[in-house]
Parts: structure tokens; sequence; C-alpha cells
């Protein structure tokens, strides 16, 4: 009756076993769908990243080349206006030249008359 006590132990403890190594294998399996779900999600994570990054590079270039194009142009505009101011003070000057030769002319008459 002994063996048979200590083989229904022996049973008892291999049954234990057995079944914490089930548990093992069920929370092993757990484990690994929650690891595979996580890499999932940080993969698509990481293609979500590398599409937003491509864009904003692209976007860059074009604020960039903007950027330049709007450079570009105020460089114009100022060559343009002080070639403006340019013309304005030769007319002014025409304009003056005009006046004193006018007044010239008019002194001119008066001292005639």
């Amino acid at each position: 009756m002994e063996k048979r006590v200590q083989g229904d132990w022996s049973v008892k403890q291999l049954e234990g076993s057995f079944n914490k190594g089930e548990e093992l294998e069920d929370s092993g399996s757990t484990v690994e769908e929650k690891t595979r779900s996580i890499v999932k999600s940080l993969s698509h994570t990481l293609e979500k990243l590398k599409t937003k990054t491509k864009e904003a590079k692209q976007e860059n270039k074009l604020i960039s080349r903007e950027v330049a194009a709007t450079k570009e142009d105020i460089q114009k505009i100022d060559f343009d206006m002080n070639l403006t101011e340019k013309r304005l003070q030769d007319v002014i000057q025409e304009l003056e030249a005009a006046r004193a030769s006018e007044a010239h002319a008019l002194d001119k008459l008066k001292t005639l008359t």
C-alpha cells in the first residue's frame, strides 16, 4: 500500500508538473501573441513615420524653392526700385535745370522790357 501511495503521489506530482508545463506553454503563446501584436503595431507606426518624414522632406524642398524664388523676386524689385529712383533723380535734375533756365530767361525778358 505504501508503494501505491508513493505511486499516487508521484503521479500527482507528474500531473502537477505537466499542468504547470501546459500553463507555461499557454502563457508563452499569449506572450508570443502579444509580442507579435506589438511588433505589428510598431511596424505600422514606423511606416507612418517614414511616410510623414518623406512628406516633410518634400514639403521642405518646396518651401526652400519658394524662399529662393521670393528672394530672387525681392532682389529684382530692389533693382527695379533703384533704377526707378535713379530715373526719378535724373528727371528731377532735368526739371531743376529747366526751371533754372526758365528763371534765367524770365530775368532776361524782364531786363529787356
